[in-house]
């Protein structure tokens, strides 16, 4: 009797793992597909953040005639032609 026992009693078990099983698969892809989006929103908060701040950290002042002595030194070093020549 006590091996009918144990033996209905793992198959309580089997039947009670099976049934929880896929309700937690379940639970977990929605946990991870919320976290995720939130990590992605979180993200892309801070990323807008940092290019509006670099701007105004310097990058605005640039002005067109640097860029072009910029690239006009660097075309004089690399090829020794400069621009206008």
């Amino acid at each position: 009797m006590q091996s009918f026992g144990k033996a209905s009693c793992r198959a309580s078990c089997r039947a009670l793992c099976r049934a929880l099983v896929e309700p937690c698969a379940e639970l977990r892809a929605e946990l991870r597909a919320e976290l995720r989006a939130e990590l992605r929103a979180e993200l892309r908060a801070e990323l807008r953040a940092e290019l509006r701040a670099e701007p105004r950290a310097g990058v605005q002042t640039c002005r067109c005639a640097d860029v072009q002595t910029l690239v006009r030194d660097c075309l004089d070093v690399r090829t020794g032609v400069r621009v206008g020549d």
